[in-house]
């Protein structure tokens, strides 16, 4: 998951995902005895997420057409920091097709539901734009945009961008 290659990825146009883990300062200050052990949980939790989410995926049966999704989910990367998840889903620079976007949602929609599980609700907004990826480094206005969309949502869930949203409208 997440082939975070050494080199940078030549990609200038990504689907970005970001997310984050809704009141994650007030659960480290609530669990202040524990600080370190309650923050090592999380981690664990949030390093594990994006990964079991493209495992599933990778992990359709052959005869759901696998051939045509797997080169796709294959190019997902991702990295964590904190309690901050940020995927990027590489697309043609003619634009992302429906497999793109439905795979995108998918992992985002793994991740929500599994983070949720175990007590960690997280908001997660996804963009269309410019995005470089480069190991553990990340920089383009997708992921600007995506933070920002992110840190208006008051609730557990993930939004897409207004210009995603009507860019797949007119699919």
């Amino acid at each position: 998951m997440g082939r975070n290659s050494k080199t940078m990825a030549l990609n200038k146009q990504s689907l970005v995902a970001y997310f984050d883990i809704l009141g994650y300062q007030s659960f480290l200050k609530n669990n202040a005895d524990s600080e370190i052990e309650s923050a090592e949980k999380v981690f664990k939790l949030v390093k594990s997420a994006p990964k079991e989410a493209v495992g599933f995926w990778l992990d359709v049966p052959p005869e759901s057409n696998l051939g045509k999704w797997k080169p796709v989910i294959e190019s997902i990367q991702s990295l964590v920091f904190s309690d901050t998840i940020v995927i990027s889903c590489p697309v043609p620079e003619s634009g992302p097709e429906a497999i793109h976007f439905m795979l995108l949602v998918g992992v985002a929609a793994h991740i929500t539901v599994k983070m949720f599980k175990n007590g960690l609700p997280v908001r997660g907004a996804i963009t269309l734009g410019s995005f470089i990826f480069d190991d553990t480094c990340i920089a383009g206005r997708a992921v600007v945009d995506a933070y920002n969309l992110c840190q208006t949502l008051n609730v557990s869930g993930t939004a897409l961008s207004p210009d995603l949203s009507k860019l797949i409208g007119s699919m």
